[in-house]
């Protein structure tokens, strides 16, 4: 019996049973199961890991350049050809006392204390009140003393205190020049194109412990328009605008910057920081026309911030941090690149629709496209970019077309939106797709 038994158990280990069972089948397949691999979590973490020390060493590197070259990027600029062609007008009081009034610092009792507007690395800006002029304006102050040196002409004016002075304030007397002390019409810098300066001196203070310090500081007009941004939050509120309509009201002016843009390239050097809040928005005080308030037409635009004039052949336009903050090698043709971009980027932050801006900036379908586009295709200069622009300047619509006719309504049913009979409606673009362009027209417009 028992050897019946033994042998029936050896035939059951000889043949696979056919029952179907599969753990009779796991237990007893002659075949040995893989290995396993490494779990997909495991393979998931290991690849996050690796993503973000990648973009943590890319981000030191970035960094480490950028504290390298430090040194170059704020380079003294060579003012020597400009000096031949301006002459540095001296101020009124070249030093003035700064004392403690009753909200903050004042100069002389003249310029008045009144409130804080920014601070950045280098200084401060703050608004004051002129009791000479009657009038409010702006002083910059610098607190550290880097940068140029202080022209040899005017050291006796300033009693040898200080032999450097700020980048800005020497472009800005160049490009700007010194507003007349007697002048009425506060025109605000709308013939050269730049904020003038109002004035400028050095400042005897003492500090904290008893030691007298001097401190740079620099007077220009406070400009009630703002900047840019200003200007398209405001008409962004006022009514619907389309980017057609913006283009043909501001084209001028954005012709009126490339022109003094050019003068500032004709004495080769560049702006190196072209961008809204450098560009200030001057009402015109001759208006004759019967405006409400609400008409934005009669402004002048002004270039501002000339901190970062550089010369053209300055050693830093040739660095690895120049490069690496996405700039072209050429400063001159990469000013006019900020310049453009800063102007689409006003008409995109102005208009009611800005998805509408955006897929006709992609599909070049509208006349002020062709000015980014036929720009990346084909760079220029501020004056052949000038003349580009009047070639290209869209023209007013006709009553016929102000006032459409029934069943002439745009595609996409958004009436009024700039749209041509080419334009892609924006009911077929998925909300996916629509934010996806609109991240990649920032990145295309960024300055």
């Amino acid at each position: 019996m028992a050897a019946a038994t033994m042998h029936a158990w050896q035939r059951s280990r000889s043949t696979p049973r056919s029952t179907g069972s599969k753990s009779f089948l796991r237990t007893y397949s002659p075949i040995r199961p893989r290995r396993r691999g490494y779990p997909r979590s495991l393979l998931l973490r290991i690849l996050a890991v690796a993503t973000v020390v990648t973009l943590c060493l890319f981000a030191l590197r970035r960094e480490l350049v950028r504290i390298y070259y430090l040194p170059v990027r704020w380079a003294p600029t060579d003012f020597a050809g400009a000096a031949a062609l301006a002459e540095l007008p001296l101020p009124p009081a070249p030093i003035r006392t700064l004392g403690r009034g009753d909200l903050g610092h004042d100069f002389d009792g003249r310029y008045v204390y009144m409130r804080e507007l920014a601070k950045g690395g280098e200084g401060t800006a703050r608004l004051y009140e002129d009791r000479v002029t009657a009038r409010t304006v702006v002083i910059k102050s610098w607190d550290r003393q880097r940068n140029n040196a202080l022209p040899a002409e005017l050291r006796p004016a300033f009693d040898g205190v200080a032999d450097q002075w700020p980048t800005e304030i020497q472009a800005t007397l160049l490009f700007a020049g010194l507003e007349p002390a007697n002048s009425t019409e506060r025109a605000h810098g709308t013939a050269s194109g730049f904020l003038p300066v109002v004035d400028y001196f050095l400042a005897k203070s003492t500090n904290w412990r008893g030691v007298p310090s001097h401190t740079w500081h620099m007077v220009t007009p406070y400009v009630d328009g703002g900047t840019l941004e200003h200007l398209a939050r405001r008409l962004r509120h006022e009514r619907a605008f389309t980017a057609e309509e913006l283009d043909l009201r501001f084209r001028q002016r954005f012709e009126d910057m490339l022109v003094a843009l050019d003068k500032l390239h004709s004495w080769l050097f560049c702006h190196d920081d072209l961008k809204g809040p450098n560009i200030f928005v001057v009402a015109s005080h001759d208006n004759n026309s019967t405006s409400d308030g609400d008409d934005h037409d009669d402004v002048s635009w002004v270039l501002a911030d000339l901190a970062h004039v550089r010369q053209k052949q300055h050693p830093y336009h040739v660095t690895a941090s120049w490069t690496m903050r996405r700039q072209w090698p050429d400063c001159r043709i990469n000013d006019v690149r900020h310049l453009v971009n800063t102007y689409l980027q006003f008409l995109r932050a102005a208009s009611a629709d800005q998805s509408r801006f955006n897929v006709d900036f992609s599909m070049s379908a509208q006349p002020w496209t062709r000015l980014y586009w036929d720009f990346m295709s084909e760079p220029t200069s501020a004056t052949g970019m000038r003349e580009r622009s009047v070639s290209t300047r869209s023209k007013p619509k006709s009553k016929l077309e102000l006032d459409p006719q029934p069943g002439s309504e745009s595609i996409d049913g958004d009436a009024g939106a700039g749209a041509g009979a080419d334009a892609i409606p924006l009911t077929s673009l998925s909300s996916y797709r629509l934010r996806s362009l609109a991240n990649t027209v920032t990145r295309q417009l960024a300055c």
